[in-house]
């Protein structure tokens, strides 16, 4: 029984991940859990602090830290993006290789691409 409650979430948070992406699941698991277990005082002086940027006075630790997270996730985002993009274009390589590999073989004959005249 726990164990399917355990794969149920896993796929609940992997089909998440796959719709929103790296950023918007940071998002919102952090939004999640703070709205699941944060008191109404929690929430409204986190609310103050950080989205309003209320009461902070000679204080710039909020600033930062908003901007700080703000940009962690940018370069956490960038790094996922740029990696996802490199795995589909192996992908798209690969699947084009194999494609003209079938083909050479139903044809019975060599096939000539342009990706030979780029190596």
């Amino acid at each position: 029984m726990g164990e399917t409650k355990f794969n149920s979430t896993l796929k609940l948070l992997t089909s998440v991940f796959k719709e929103v992406g790296l950023v918007g699941f940071i998002f919102v698991t952090v939004t999640t859990i703070f709205l699941i277990w944060g008191t109404n005082k929690q929430k409204e002086e986190f609310i103050d602090r950080f989205v309003l940027l209320k009461h902070t006075g000679d204080d710039p630790i909020p600033c930062v830290m908003v901007v700080a997270f703000l940009l962690m996730i940018l370069v956490l985002a960038t790094i996922y993006y740029n990696k996802m993009l490199g795995l589909r274009k192996e992908e798209n390589n690969r699947l084009g290789k194999e494609k003209s590999r079938l083909q050479e073989i139903l044809l019975e004959k060599t096939l000539h691409s342009s990706d030979e005249n780029n190596n």
